[in-house]
């Protein structure tokens, strides 16, 4: 006999994890045209730093040094923003912009991403 079968049990709120995107997904994703580049590159760009929409439609110029991201995100136990070294495939999303764009000021945003809705209805066609 369990002696906490008549025990009423709190709900987990953290039971709801967020979707993992799967590797064929992905590989999907990059053969599908897109109606919106833009979106397509900032979509990639997040894949490969796990930064979020919310961070990556306000990421500014002045947050990339060398090959590195600082984030505004600023971690609890350092009190420093988080870094992130960035991979290859980010810093050639990164260049192809700069070669495209030509001059850039250091408080422009890298993307020009419409809302978090429009940028998933995009990805979703």
């Amino acid at each position: 006999m369990n002696p906490a079968e008549d025990v009423a049990a709190k709900s987990n709120p953290s039971i709801n994890l967020k979707e993992n995107l799967e590797a064929d997904e992905y590989i999907r994703l990059l053969k599908t045209p897109c109606l919106n580049a833009e979106v397509r590159l900032a979509f990639i760009f997040c894949c490969y730093t796990g930064i979020r929409h919310v961070d990556v439609k306000k990421l500014t110029w002045e947050q990339i040094k060398n090959e590195v991201l600082v984030t505004r995100i600023i971690q609890k136990k350092t009190g420093k923003p988080v870094e992130i070294t960035l991979h290859q495939i980010a810093l050639s999303i990164l260049d192809e912009k700069i070669k495209r764009l030509g001059k850039l000021e250091p408080n422009d945003k890298v993307f020009t991403l419409p809302t978090h809705d429009g940028c998933n209805k995009v990805i979703q066609q």
